[in-house]
């Protein structure tokens, strides 16, 4: 599954109609349903010092203050949106913007 093979444990809601066209070959509204037949919740949270957002996570991953708290490691929900959630969305050719204030989006080869 493209999910578990990329590491995604978050994803925020605005970012997710468009994985899920990808990974479930369906359309953005079926998104609830796709969701919870991976076991995955939504829930509202706050990170990289900006307002709560919806998002969609695997409860292993635990989001708490900015932080999943997955089994074996701890990684931030920006480290993980600017990360593998990045990489996943720019190899179906979707393009994510930097979760952490201040940064600037990576540019990538489509760019130059």
């Amino acid at each position: 599954e493209f999910v578990t093979e990329k590491e995604i444990f978050f994803i925020p809601v605005r970012y997710a109609g468009k994985l899920v066209e990808h990974i479930a070959q369906r359309k953005p509204d079926a998104l609830k349903y796709v969701f919870d037949r991976m076991g995955w919740k939504k829930g509202k949270f706050a990170w990289g010092g900006k307002a709560a957002a919806w998002a969609y996570y695997d409860p292993a991953a635990r989001p708490e203050r900015g932080v999943l708290q997955l089994p074996h490691r701890q990684i931030s929900i920006e480290d993980h949106i600017n990360g593998p959630l990045y990489r996943a969305a720019n190899e179906i050719g979707f393009r994510i913007t930097y979760e952490v204030v201040g940064k600037k989006p990576m540019k990538t080869a489509r760019d130059t």
